[in-house]
């Protein structure tokens, strides 16, 4: 189940590596090592060398429960400072780091980005008005049913472009679900 955000890295942004995997009682810690801490450490800082080209850097993560552990790589390409990014692999990057939740609380707000790194746009469209496109504001449920929404979002550079869908759940809060619990509620006389 571990994965990482991204595996091309085209900026000196924190790479964030997850220290665990799992939850509650199957939670299991994850230590990480790099074999190339001058372009990304062990913690996920990252330091895009100079000059032209790409680093490949392996990191391999280890993973405990008690007594036991496995361990995972990863190859990530760093792209040096020097390298031209063009507007089709900016797009391309975007689009794969580009997330959002599966759930959210009616009332909520999800945050729509509106651009990614190298100058990357994006717009927003929704199929539901519960979800604003504009703000990312999510409006109340008329009732306590959840409700599925498709946000579909528009990456742009230059003349490229390309659309990522994210399908969401919106559901109601528990305040909600325990309001309707009791007016549901009926006692024999």
């Amino acid at each position: 189940k571990l994965e990482l955000p991204k595996t091309e890295l085209i900026t000196n942004e924190r790479l964030e590596l997850p220290q665990t995997v799992g939850e509650g009682t199957n939670a299991v810690d994850v230590e990480w090592s790099s074999d190339n801490e001058d372009v990304i450490k062990n913690d996920g800082t990252v330091t895009r060398p100079d000059g032209s080209g790409i680093t490949e850097v392996k990191l391999t993560a280890t993973l405990k429960k008690g007594n036991i552990t496995a361990e995972k790589e990863f190859t990530l390409t760093v792209y040096n400072k020097g390298e031209t990014i063009t507007d089709k692999q900016a797009v391309v990057f975007a689009k794969e780091n580009l997330s959002l939740p599966e759930i959210v609380l009616e009332g909520s707000t999800i945050n729509l980005k509106t651009s990614a790194e190298n100058g990357v746009s994006i717009t927003w469209t929704s199929s539901d008005a519960i979800i604003n496109a504009a703000d990312g504001k999510v409006n109340n449920l008329t009732d306590t049913k959840p409700k599925s929404v498709t946000l579909t979002s528009a990456i742009s550079k230059g003349t490229e472009s390309t659309t990522k869908k994210f399908m969401i759940t919106v559901r109601p809060t528990d305040a909600k679900l325990v309001d309707a619990a009791e007016a549901s509620l009926t006692y024999p006389e």
